[in-house]
């Protein structure tokens, strides 16, 4: 879906970076030629922007096959950015514990735009576990990671993703917005949510907001497995070990009028 805009957007500018979000996301390489087809853009323009972004070693080009990947360029802002969060550091240690004691994976997640973004995980031992990539992007609306932040966004905030982003006038973005306000209200009053296959098939989470200095959302953490590992009893044990944890974290980062289930 796509975002409403209050001014035009430098289309030139969209086009080029539509390409760095497609080789970004996709698990293989691609040629000039698929690049254009997927981005929508002239074979003519993309071969430009492709060579700019070659020269500027934002992409690498394979001259056997002819196809573009990101270049480790990448991989060094998005190290500078790992390596600067303070709260990654902090929420790190009481996410290794949270996987060892659930064996599950653990996320952490953080609001950007319209969407919740993973910035860390701790795999689940289980030879079988939850496939994601740190830098995924999920709704707000969608997914236990992005639930949780949702319910504690400031109210303009949340009140731009409905306008903006769920309501495009149609009678299902109405459905959408009043759905997100009854997630907003019932998890702001237990603390945490529950999700099943809203993300990814056979997918479950729990997961509980983490605040910092003046009570500012800061993101959340969910633990996710496959559904068949998440029954109702295994469900209710981990909302004290979530909250927990997220309440650990959030002390550690200046919070201090916390969501009642974390006292």
């Amino acid at each position: 879906m796509k975002v409403k805009r209050k001014t035009p957007p430098v289309k030139s500018l969209e086009n080029a970076l539509d390409i760095l979000d497609l080789l970004g996301e996709s698990s293989r390489p691609m040629n000039a030629t698929e690049i254009a087809q997927r981005v929508g853009g002239s074979i003519s323009g993309v071969y430009k922007t492709l060579s700019t972004f070659v020269d500027r070693e934002y992409l690498s080009y394979e001259q056997s096959t002819k196809q573009y990947r990101l270049h480790t360029k990448i991989l060094r802002y998005a190290s500078s950015i790992h390596q600067n969060e303070k709260s990654i550091q902090i929420a790190l240690p009481v996410m290794i514990d949270l996987a060892e004691k659930t064996k599950e994976t653990v996320h952490f997640g953080k609001p950007e735009g319209y969407y919740g973004v993973f910035i860390e995980k701790v795999n689940s031992p289980h030879t079988v576990a939850v496939q994601t990539r740190i830098g995924t992007r999920v709704p707000f609306n969608r997914g236990a990671t992005s639930k949780a932040m949702m319910a504690f966004l400031p109210e303009y905030y949340f009140k731009n993703f409905c306008d903006n982003f769920l309501d495009d006038g149609t009678e299902n973005g109405k459905k959408l917005v009043e759905e997100a306000i009854e997630v907003r209200k019932t998890v702001r009053r237990q603390g945490y949510v529950v999700t099943y296959e809203e993300v990814n098939p056979n997918v479950a989470a729990i997961a509980a907001p983490v605040f910092g200095f003046l009570n500012q959302l800061i993101g959340s953490i969910a633990i996710a497995g496959l559904k068949d590992r998440f029954p109702p009893d295994v469900v209710t044990s981990y909302i004290p070990v979530i909250t927990q944890a997220c309440r650990k974290i959030s002390i550690q980062l200046g919070a201090t009028d916390l969501p009642d289930v974390y006292q």
